[in-house]
């Protein structure tokens, strides 16, 4: 839950644009390729990034490691 937000179910590219708002993104997702969006750093605030990868079909499958893992490696935890 995100403090001061009422919990819905947008679905998936309207969950994307959600994040974005809450982050300071501004423009347009970007198409990153492997079936990705993303609203990069420079286009929010706080150096955030904001993803949604799908798969044609809504296939329920696991996550490919192989295109998250270059996403997840580039932050730390605080």
């Amino acid at each position: 839950m995100v403090s001061g937000h009422a919990i819905t179910f947008l679905g998936a590219v309207p969950t994307l644009e959600k994040w974005a708002e809450i982050n300071g993104c501004t423009g347009n997702a970007l198409d990153a390729g492997d079936g990705c969006q993303t609203y990069a750093s420079s286009q929010c605030a706080g150096d955030v990034e904001v993803w949604l990868c799908t798969m044609p079909g809504n296939a329920s499958q696991h996550g490919d490691p192989n295109i998250a893992w270059p996403i997840l490696k580039r932050h730390v935890l605080p």
